[in-house]
């Protein structure tokens, strides 16, 4: 079963209430959440995406709710939380499901060690990628922009994955598109990450298919 598979007042009860067993490549993530900007991100971004049975395991139990102070009202903010705690700053409210977005990059990026994880800039020239592996703070967005000046192309990606699968793809595609508002076309291979319901996802935001 997909989420696409749910309605979406079965959406808003599951998250609202007992949660969303999510699975996103090999992680699974119960989200927990009763803000409607959420439940819109949700639907949109991971509608291909398979859902749990929630007595299943779950590798990170989050959830992403107003604060428990006067800022539920006033100048309403939106938090991220794991296993009941707080490990970020809160932000406002209209920026609940990026929120959600940064939480599950960072869930991933710093408790999933099994895999092999860069935080790196990359451009390319000739055909060839540099990636530029550093700590935050180390430079690597003003060397990027450096050589982005001297000929190099800058080269947008979330997550990278050895055994890449077509709904993997497709989620890194969404990501993309959802941070970058100027894209027309999409040029791919044929390839069998690149599926058919890639395709017609991707078409639905506005990008001309090449292949």
């Amino acid at each position: 079963m997909i989420l696409a598979d749910l309605s979406r007042s079965e959406l808003e009860r599951r998250l609202a209430g007992p949660g969303l067993r999510l699975r996103a490549g090999p992680v699974v993530t119960q989200v927990q959440s009763p803000l409607g900007a959420v439940a819109d991100g949700v639907a949109l971004h991971y509608a291909a995406h398979p859902i749990e049975d929630n007595d299943g395991f779950a590798d990170f139990f989050v959830r992403v709710d107003r604060p428990r102070n006067l800022r539920r009202w006033l100048h309403p903010q939106a938090v991220f939380y794991i296993d009941g705690e707080a490990p970020f700053t809160p932000l406002p409210l209209d920026q609940a499901f990026p929120l959600l977005e940064w939480g599950l990059n960072w869930c991933i990026s710093a408790h999933c060690h099994q895999y092999l994880i860069f935080h790196a800039a990359v451009v390319e020239r000739s055909g060839r990628a540099l990636i530029l592996p550093a700590p935050p703070g180390s430079g690597k967005s003003t060397l990027c922009a450096g050589l982005i000046h001297r000929g190099w192309r800058r080269l947008l990606h979330f997550n990278l994955t050895s055994h890449p699968t077509a709904t993997w793809t497709l989620q890194q595609l969404r990501e993309v598109i959802g941070f970058e508002a100027t894209y027309r076309f999409l040029l791919h291979d044929r390839q069998s990450i690149f599926a058919c319901s890639l395709d017609e996802s991707i078409g639905h935001r506005g990008l001309a298919i090449l292949k």
